[in-house]
């Protein structure tokens, strides 16, 4: 048969059965170009990490090279001082806890748990709802308990590699090592520094 008739309830759609192949393999290859878009390739630099020496720069003087101020004025700059002075660095700050979000695993679905964290100074002072860092962890990890631990508005000290600068504003990406929850609040009077 030339013809292929589908049934849906009382109607019925009658098509050459060239034109359904046709468009069955259309959208095959449009789900899968999707899918490898999607999936593997921008995940593919945070898959590996590797704990990187440890560096003295400050949160200000990371805002200095790789701030949302500095990547509107030249986001080429931005990668560039990034690349050299920042990425698989291993940094002691301190923060805030904007939220957790606890890690997934489901069949092939991975997700990492992530710590957003508010910096002082903020990158965006007037927009208290974004985060400046994203803090991964696995939820295999010796963090991942205490990171679990953390309470929204809590100021701990962490140190994490970094694996990414955010673009268009979005949090910087680091790999999250140790983590320790701060109480005394008079002790933390250069939250930025290290």
């Amino acid at each position: 048969q030339e013809v292929m008739s589908l049934r849906f309830g009382s109607c019925v759609v009658v098509l050459a059965r060239k034109y359904v192949i046709g468009l069955s393999a259309i959208l095959l290859v449009i789900a899968g170009f999707n899918m490898m878009r999607n999936s593997g390739a921008a995940s593919t630099d945070i898959e590996v990490w590797a704990r990187g020496p440890d560096v003295s720069s400050s949160w200000q003087d990371f805002l200095q090279d790789c701030g949302f101020k500095s990547y509107l004025g030249n986001p080429i700059h931005v990668s560039v001082a990034f690349n050299e002075k920042f990425k698989n660095q291993t940094v002691s700050w301190e923060g805030q806890v904007h939220h957790v979000e606890d890690s997934l695993s489901f069949l092939w679905l991975n997700q990492r748990g992530a710590i957003f964290t508010h910096m002082d100074p903020q990158q965006f002072p007037q927009k208290r709802d974004m985060a400046d860092l994203v803090l991964l962890f696995n939820d295999g990890d010796a963090v991942a308990n205490a990171a679990g631990k953390l309470a929204r508005g809590q100021r701990f000290a962490f140190e994490a590699t970094f694996v990414e600068v955010g673009k268009r504003g979005a949090p910087h990406v680091l790999a999250l090592w140790e983590v320790r929850p701060l109480k005394d609040a008079s002790s933390n009077s250069s939250l930025g520094g290290a």
